[in-house]
């Protein structure tokens, strides 16, 4: 098959899976529309939407990027509402989480992975929300923030139950010596000084530390896109976006590289009712 668009979509229990994290980025995109919070479609979902007009088929996740001023407002929105179908899930909110970055997760789930066959948090199903911050001018302080965000994000990848693996590299433990109370304010000060509104680059706090430091222009007020059936914002220069993070990303893998980077093995609904999740469909 030559249009990566004809690879059959997943199917099974990642099918399910996919289903549901749909569903929490349609309820998610529409709370954002409702109190004009800007998002985008990012990473895996956006080469998804581009290249496959949905998810990728062998992925388990979705990816979406908010401005740093958006996000904290979606984080005030769901605080008050005691009832939320929703929690977002951060270093802040839930016990042992090992990301800088947060997820809007679907209460009364729990997605089970084997990298991390313990459960060290209580990893829900949905969507992962990464931060847009300003990118500093200079390089060096470029570097600088680097350095403090990759740090941080090792000290709390460091929170993961290790059982069965070798200890951690000497940096890695002498930076688990450094309490996550104090990495996590001087994160937050360091990302505070250079606001998203006040720069012409944004730096998204996700996997390719050399890749992802972007216009602010590319994001724009954001296009309307298609994945799965449903209309999703999406960077305004998407092509541009994708060619920095992927290269030729309409090129896809060789068939035994089409597996998921997150090692998905199950999922629990809890108190969520077990009624399959119906495909969308096409042009709604």
């Amino acid at each position: 098959m030559s249009d990566p668009a004809e690879l059959p979509p997943a199917t099974g229990e990642l099918r399910q899976l996919q289903l549901l994290e749909l569903q929490v980025l349609t309820d998610f995109a529409r709370l954002c529309e409702r109190n004009g919070l800007r998002y985008f479609l990012a990473y895996g979902t956006l080469l998804g939407a581009v290249r496959h007009r949905g998810f990728i088929p062998w992925d388990d996740d979705i990816d979406v990027a908010m401005p740093r001023d958006d996000l904290q407002c979606l984080a005030d929105i769901l605080s008050r509402e005691s009832d939320a179908r929703y929690i977002l899930q951060s270093y802040r909110t839930t016990e042992h989480y090992p990301n800088v970055f947060p997820k809007l997760a679907l209460r009364g789930t729990r997605l089970h992975r084997s990298d991390d066959p313990v459960q060290s948090f209580e990893r829900g199903v949905g969507i992962d929300v990464f931060p847009l911050d300003g990118a500093p001018s200079s390089s060096l302080a470029r570097r600088f923030r680097r350095l403090i965000v990759r740090a941080f994000q090792v000290r709390l990848s460091l929170r993961k139950t290790r059982s069965g693996r070798r200890p951690p590299r000497m940096n890695r433990r002498l930076i688990s010596l450094v309490p996550v109370a104090l990495f996590a304010a001087l994160y937050e000060r360091t990302v505070a000084a250079w606001p998203a509104s006040t720069t012409s680059a944004w730096i998204c706090a996700g996997p390719y530390p050399k890749r992802q430091t972007f216009p602010s222009a590319w994001f724009g007020e954001g296009a309307r896109i298609k994945f799965e059936g449903v209309d999703f914002a999406a960077p305004v220069e998407w092509d541009a976006y994708l060619t920095q993070v992927y290269g030729e990303y309409m090129r896809y893998p060789a068939e035994d590289k089409r597996v998921s980077q997150h090692s998905f093995v199950g999922v629990d609904l809890g108190d969520v009712p077990a009624t399959p999740v119906a495909e969308p469909q096409a042009g709604h």
